[in-house]
């Protein structure tokens, strides 16, 4: 039993040593460490392959950083920053391409208004064509029924020439 002043390691129930650490595994296990079982705390967590949640009893109080932990920093460290530097390398890839495709989509912009400036001509275009070709073709009914009239009156036979009544009628 341990009480709040002097909390005692739970780690190892014949251990009977001041606890400085609590800890916490992940499944919700937790106690007590003392000193020298806070390192086997650590050994087990790196051997299980899973984080440990440790906990200081002392306020203020750091526990001393190990050699191991020291160099798992570093490493941690110098993989964060380069990946980070791939990262910046990326992204001015990433912001170059993005300047290039504005570029073009400019120049499609550009190209887009010119060809639908040209397509507004062409279809004022074709509407005055349009036009031109009913005003042909009410000309051209017109002259087709004046072509018809003037057929019909080709084909009839001419009447006869009145006779005078004076002269004899010809043989």
């Amino acid at each position: 039993m341990s009480d709040v002043t002097n909390p005692i390691c739970t780690f190892d129930p014949e251990c009977g040593k001041t606890a400085i650490v609590s800890y916490t595994w992940p499944w919700g296990e937790s106690g007590l460490a003392c000193p020298a079982h806070q390192v086997v705390v650590h050994q087990r967590a790196e051997q299980l392959k899973r984080e440990v949640h440790v906990v200081s009893l002392q306020p203020g109080a750091e526990r001393p950083v190990t050699r191991d932990e020291r160099i798992q920093t570093k490493a941690r460290i110098l993989t964060l920053e380069a990946e980070l530097e791939e990262a910046k390398v990326r992204g001015m890839e990433l912001y170059r391409s993005n300047e290039s495709l504005q570029a073009l989509i400019k120049v499609e912009q550009a190209k887009r208004a010119e060809l639908e400036a040209q397509l507004a001509g062409a279809n004022r275009a074709l509407e005055e064509a349009q036009v031109a070709n009913g005003h042909l073709l009410r000309q051209a009914a017109d002259e087709n029924s004046e072509l018809q009239q003037l057929r019909a009156l080709v084909t009839q036979p001419t009447p006869p020439a009145p006779q005078k009544l004076d002269e004899p009628p010809e043989p």
